[in-house]
């Protein structure tokens, strides 16, 4: 069996969170909601957890002390793309599979992820990307499957072609790909779009430029997914979260 890797992205500020904290800190369930984050990954079987940090990086650090995980430092946060490059140094020597993983999505169970390494496995594809079909669309990037059901294209809001019908599943941010194929492809990403970032979901096209195959997986549950960007969400995510552990599911 490959060895699995968690990067995990906890660089941002997190502006709109209305707290001192670096957003990843940010209590969910009485704890910072990174612990969750980092907990699930190594119930799912991934074995190392890398975190990616930038903004006021010696807090994330001071609180991960003890939780046995590697830093990652991202100096600027220049995307998604920039941020995996970013750990790339610390994987110099492996050749398993790596997850992408949001250090704000504290609800994301074992099992969703377990269930997307098999996606990957079984479908001997070369990523595999976690989806949901929210209540509202907007503002995610899009779904576009192929006629066999894999993964052709994530299309981003803001290059929707107009005068169409567009699907309603949407990329979650959570990926997971053979590590031996995403590497060579951080190197060639670039920052011609309107934001001025490397985008992780733009080696999605450059691996279906290759030829190989990208696996989509989709969860029936899209709070599960669903990030914190700002104190209602929080707010939010901490009730369905002790609502789960109500209902003694905090596993998955």
């Amino acid at each position: 069996m490959s060895e699995r890797v968690a990067i995990i992205l906890a660089a941002g500020e997190g502006k709109r969170m209305k707290s001192d904290l670096p957003k990843v800190l940010n209590p969910v369930g009485g704890r910072p909601m990174i612990h969750h984050v980092i907990e699930n990954a190594r119930t799912a079987g991934l074995d190392r957890q890398i975190v990616v940090v930038g903004f006021a990086r010696e807090k994330v650090v001071e609180a991960l002390r003890d939780h046995g995980v590697e830093f990652a430092i991202q100096e600027e946060q220049l995307g998604t793309g920039h941020a995996v490059e970013m750990a790339a140094p610390l994987l110099e020597a492996f050749d398993g599979e790596v997850a992408v993983l949001c250090g704000d999505v504290p609800l994301l169970t074992p099992g969703t992820l377990r269930a997307l390494i098999r996606t990957l496995n079984d479908g001997e594809c070369a990523a595999a990307v976690l989806t949901m079909r929210p209540d509202d669309p907007t503002g995610y990037g899009r779904i576009y499957r192929n006629a066999s059901g894999g993964l052709d294209r994530i299309v981003e809001q803001r290059e929707l072609p107009d005068g169409e019908a567009h699907p309603t599943e949407v990329n979650s941010g959570t990926y997971i790909f053979s590590w031996s194929s995403l590497k060579p492809l951080l190197a060639r990403l670039d920052r011609n779009n309107d934001q001025g970032e490397y985008y992780l979901t733009d080696t999605i096209a450059m691996l279906r430029a290759e030829g190989k195959h990208v696996a989509a997986y989709l969860t029936d549950d899209a709070m599960e997914v669903s990030g914190v960007n700002s104190a209602e969400q929080l707010a939010a995510v901490d009730v369905a979260f002790r609502a789960r552990q109500g209902k003694g599911d905090s596993a998955g």
